[in-house]
């Protein structure tokens, strides 16, 4: 019993240990994913000014930042040694305005700690005043959160587990399991794969009539109409600003702070003649997560910007502005038979991840520190093979995208 005793003792010993450096070597691995990914990013400092407001928490953290870095000078150690980093210079195309505000911002090291001091991002009410509830939850880390689902999603669940676990999750969201192709939930090896069913082809006929656009989600329309004066209606009477939305790209031609809405709006239309309509489509829970090309769309580029993961549920769409703004997104450019066509796909809490098949460099929520709205990484496809010049070729009803 006593050598038993020794062996078990033994075992613990080395587990904690090993447990303890694979802890850190996750960490570690994780940090410097975020590096390199943050060295991707354009930074647009003219766009990314907008998304910060002098708020009541800011003047209170700067206060703070204030009296920490006295401290630190008082004990002999240099507060700026804290927050930066090596960064290898890139060329000009990598900014917009002021070199040498743009070496010091790159330089920043917003993964540390000190990077909670910094001003923070204006998420405000519908009618643009703060609110404590929105403020306390915008604090929230739904991106860590939303990991941890994603490694609960993935952890295969025992077959004779599947039924009773399933069964509450599509009870509790209305899954309708005779839509999908396999009905019995047994079938389902995990948590994400039953979210990511397919359903059968015959529950939603595409129609192939030309003149026929099809939806690209299997959800609840919140919004379609024309895009009025370059704004977009997140529900009704709630409008965001589509400039904000796309960032600053070459079709535009102009500075972000000399063009309007309805400017940056008309310099996207490949036909003056034509109007900019818009749908806004909302998945639930329970919905189909799979997403379908509504017409014949031509591909010529990616936008991915790294955001937020607040909930995409209407109310708080309702209630607070520009969450679409705000989100995590990846938006696709391109033109269909009528000219400009752009498809988005807005990731939300416990959704962070946003799948494009033909694009697997694309990879979304990615921790990497204090968000930098209006820092983007795109992807042109005109250039992704020669036969392709004028762009990746995606067919009416095909399935491309999913989350």
């Amino acid at each position: 019993a006593m050598l038993k005793a020794k062996s078990n003792n033994s075992f613990f010993f080395l587990l904690y240990p090993t447990l303890l450096y694979m802890s850190f070597q996750y960490w570690g691995q994780g940090r410097e994913r975020a590096s390199n990914f943050r060295d991707t990013l354009t930074r647009d400092l003219e766009v990314e000014k907008t998304f910060y407001a002098e708020t009541t928490l800011s003047s209170i953290m700067k206060k703070t930042k204030y009296i920490y870095y006295q401290f630190l000078n008082m004990i002999g150690l240099d507060p700026l040694k804290f927050a930066e980093r090596d960064v290898k210079d890139t060329t000009l195309e990598d900014f917009i305005e002021g070199r040498t505000e743009y070496i010091e911002e790159r330089n920043k090291d917003t993964t540390s700690l000190l990077s909670i001091f910094e001003p923070g991002r204006a998420v405000l009410t519908s009618d643009g005043t703060e609110h404590f509830g929105l403020t306390a939850y915008s604090k929230l880390p739904l991106r860590l959160l939303s990991k941890a689902f994603g490694v609960l999603g993935n952890t295969p669940v025992p077959v004779f587990l599947r039924n009773p676990i399933y069964g509450a999750y599509g009870s509790a969201f209305g899954v309708k399991m005779e839509e999908a192709i396999e009905p019995d939930m047994r079938f389902y090896p995990s948590l994400n794969s039953f979210f990511r069913r397919a359903i059968r082809p015959d529950v939603r006929p595409i129609d192939m009539n030309p003149k026929a656009v099809v939806s690209p989600a299997d959800g609840k329309v919140l919004h379609f109409g024309k895009c009025k004066n370059g704004l977009i209606e997140q529900v009704k009477g709630v409008d965001y600003s589509l400039k904000r939305f796309f960032g600053r790209w070459e079709e535009t031609g102009f500075t972000m702070q000399k063009t309007s809405d309805a400017q940056f709006a008309e310099k996207l239309k490949v036909h003056s003649e034509n109007e900019l309509y818009q749908i806004v489509i909302y998945l639930a829970p329970g919905d189909y997560h799979r997403f379908h090309s509504p017409a014949d769309f031509t591909i010529t580029s990616r936008r991915h910007y790294p955001g937020d993961l607040f909930s995409v549920n209407p109310k708080l769409a309702s209630f607070m502005r520009d969450l679409f703004v705000l989100n995590e997104r990846a938006t696709f450019f391109g033109e269909w038979t009528h000219g400009f066509m752009s498809y988005c796909a807005v990731g939300a809490t416990n959704v962070g991840s946003i799948i494009f098949h033909y694009d697997p460099e694309m990879v979304t929520n990615i921790n990497s520190g204090r968000i930098l709205y209006g820092a983007h990484a795109d992807k042109d496809f005109t250039l992704i093979d020669p036969r392709l010049p004028d762009g990746l070729p995606v067919e009416k009803g095909e399935n491309a995208w999913r989350v």
